[in-house]
């Protein structure tokens, strides 16, 4: 990451990779999630860390290998102590921010295969110096995919089931300026066979790719290459 004299911290809740991504049980071997939520948490850090102007990047984990990668790339970690969740997992991270003068805080799941470093830098640009909050929706307009908040602590944070909404309602609520902006790298978090079948229907890129090539997906599991082209089509 380039030196910077900004404001902006960008935080990464992960969850221990043992324990990602269960709903692709029925696709994948407990060693295949495994494996592939790593490979999705180092590409956000590869294209979070090349972003220009953030003040730091946080990551907050119990996982052992997901923080060694991040001390290795210059983040600061953050050890959670149980499995609290990611609202929790940002909260944390949000209330360390406020040492921080006029820190403003930008948070990315660690599952957006196909983010990219002018993402992040649309967001910052997107938000801007302005107090309140900006939210990327999913795909689906229900989660949300990317949130900055300006103070950091400015709402709670609802992640979870239909959480795009229940962060506007908090805003609202909070007499906050909510501002939603959609970016096409960060609507993308992989969840269900379905999100994986659009994965691959886009071509997945880094570590991602290189994963998802060692594993027989598209002719074992997800219907071969007729699955994929259905997708295509449907996009």
């Amino acid at each position: 990451m380039q030196a910077s004299t900004g404001h902006v911290w960008a935080v990464i809740p992960v969850k221990p990779f043992a324990d990602a991504k269960q709903r692709l049980s029925e696709l994948l071997t407990s060693q295949e999630r495994r494996e592939l939520a790593r490979a999705m948490f180092e590409d956000v850090m590869v294209h979070v860390m090349a972003a220009r102007g953030l003040a730091g990047v946080v990551v907050v984990t119990r996982d052992r290998l997901a923080a060694a990668r991040a001390r290795r790339a210059g983040a600061t970690v953050l050890i959670e102590a149980s499995a609290e969740g990611q609202s929790a997992a940002v909260q944390r991270a949000a209330e360390m921010l406020l040492r921080h003068p006029r820190a403003v805080l930008l948070t990315v799941p660690g599952d957006l295969p196909a983010i990219s470093t002018a993402d992040i830098e649309a967001l910052m640009n997107a938000h801007g110096k302005r107090s309140g909050v900006t939210l990327v929706p999913a795909r689906d307009n229900c989660g949300t995919n990317a949130l900055v908040a300006s103070p950091p602590t400015a709402l709670p944070f609802r992640f979870g089931a239909d959480s795009f909404r229940r962060h506007l309602r908090e805003a609202h609520r909070a007499g906050l300026e909510a501002q939603v902006t959609n970016l096409s790298g960060l609507e993308l978090d992989i969840d269900t066979p379905a999100d994986l079948w659009e994965l691959i229907a886009r071509g997945a890129t880094g570590r991602t790719a290189e994963v998802l090539a060692s594993i027989p997906l598209a002719t074992r599991r997800l219907g071969g290459a007729s699955a994929v082209r259905s997708v295509e089509a449907a996009t």
